[in-house]
């Protein structure tokens, strides 16, 4: 599994010890699947600077997992057509469809 993470509208706040803690929580806790790799595209100066210095504590496992690059060059490690178009990708996925189609299933069984 990739895990792309738009960093576009990251300010200082976003990274306050609670929003920290729980993104922490989500990936070890919450989500059970094994990340392949992780994307971090669009990353302000000052975020690419702090992971810089975080980096160092990642165990070498995780540090090959994580990938900072552009939205542009992401397309060369993942197809668009399994990109939403707000990644320049072509995959018109549509959550609040599949969430109509998943309660046709529970009411059908």
């Amino acid at each position: 599994m990739v895990f792309v993470i738009d960093m576009r509208e990251a300010t200082p706040g976003t990274f306050n010890s609670t929003s920290v803690s729980f993104l922490s929580d989500v990936f070890e806790e919450a989500f059970p699947a094994m990340f392949k790799t992780i994307i971090l595209i669009n990353m302000p100066w000052w975020v690419n600077a702090i992971y810089t210095i975080i980096k160092v504590f990642l165990p070498a496992k995780l540090q090959s997992r994580v990938l900072r690059t552009s939205q542009e060059l992401m397309h060369k490690l993942v197809d668009p057509s399994q990109l939403p178009p707000t990644f320049g990708g072509t995959n018109a996925f549509s959550q609040s469809h599949w969430i109509q189609q998943m309660k046709a299933v529970e009411r059908s069984t």
